[in-house]
């Protein structure tokens, strides 16, 4: 009796369910590998950027040994942004006497 109350008021919901019920019952037969290949193939969305300045980018990829070169260019590009965000703030308020 629910089912077809359900049904007569959205009928799509029968589909849905055994569409999100396929891609459940895939998502756990596979491994964690394929888990992650599958992922990486789906692709990720980018969330909207709220800043126009930002240059480095972090961006997750499938393999299977760390790029130690790629991880030092990250880190040293990251600190030299916050140490020239420190120095911009700093010029900012260099006529504040409370140093905010």
């Amino acid at each position: 009796m629910h089912r077809r109350t359900v049904s007569a008021h959205r009928p799509e919901l029968p589909d849905q369910a055994t569409s999100l019920y396929e891609k459940f019952t895939t998502a756990v037969q596979l491994t964690d590998v394929e888990a992650a290949a599958y992922e990486a193939s789906r692709g990720v969305k980018r969330p909207p950027r709220r800043q126009e300045d930002r240059s480095l980018v972090p961006r997750g990829l499938v393999r299977p040994e760390i790029d130690v070169d790629k991880l030092v260019q990250l880190m040293i590009g990251m600190a030299q942004q916050g140490a020239e965000a420190d120095k911009n703030r700093g010029q900012s308020s260099e006529g504040d006497p409370d140093g905010k």
